[in-house]
């Protein structure tokens, strides 16, 4: 993908990430230019299928998938359980999937898969399956780093 894609595509996924956080969760995301390298504990993640096929990663820590969780929930993080955020973060991707979508292409139909969690040793399972071309993102959720990853299976995103 060139460069001017990617950068369309990363503004993209910032834009309609950011709508949800804000919206639904009362967080800021905030890109960052450059790649974060950090101990991931959790991976979710969600398949598409229309007008491009692919899968959509987030990646992140367990302490912001609490805070996140008691954010939407409007509870305390030490009220839940772990049951309850692996519900909530698989709900995070399944809305910024759906609104990445959306905001792509509001005129096709693209299905999505239910999602799936992933932690600890798993989490770090799961990023080596990843297929070797995908277009990573990074952001801030105030101190916690968060990558979303896409991976297309049809090509590059057109103009």
């Amino acid at each position: 993908m060139n460069e001017h894609k990617y950068s369309k595509l990363h503004d993209l996924i910032a834009v309609s990430a950011s709508e949800v956080i804000e919206k639904m969760f009362y967080k800021t995301l905030t890109p960052v230019d450059e790649d974060i390298m950090f101990n991931f504990e959790v991976v979710v993640t969600i398949s598409f299928k229309g007008k491009y096929d692919g899968t959509f990663w987030i990646v992140l820590g367990k302490q912001l998938c609490y805070e996140l969780s008691a954010s939407f929930l409007s509870m305390n993080a030490e009220d839940l359980d772990d049951e309850l955020v692996h519900d909530t973060t698989k709900e995070i991707i399944n809305m910024v999937c759906g609104n990445v979508l959306f905001n792509f292409d509001k005129q096709k139909k693209f299905d999505i898969t239910i999602p799936s969690i992933f932690v600890d040793t798993n989490a770090q399972s799961q990023i080596l399956t990843m297929p070797r071309t995908t277009y990573p993102f990074s952001f801030r959720i105030g101190k916690h780093p968060l990558k979303m990853i896409l991976a297309l299976k049809m090509g590059d995103i057109d103009g």
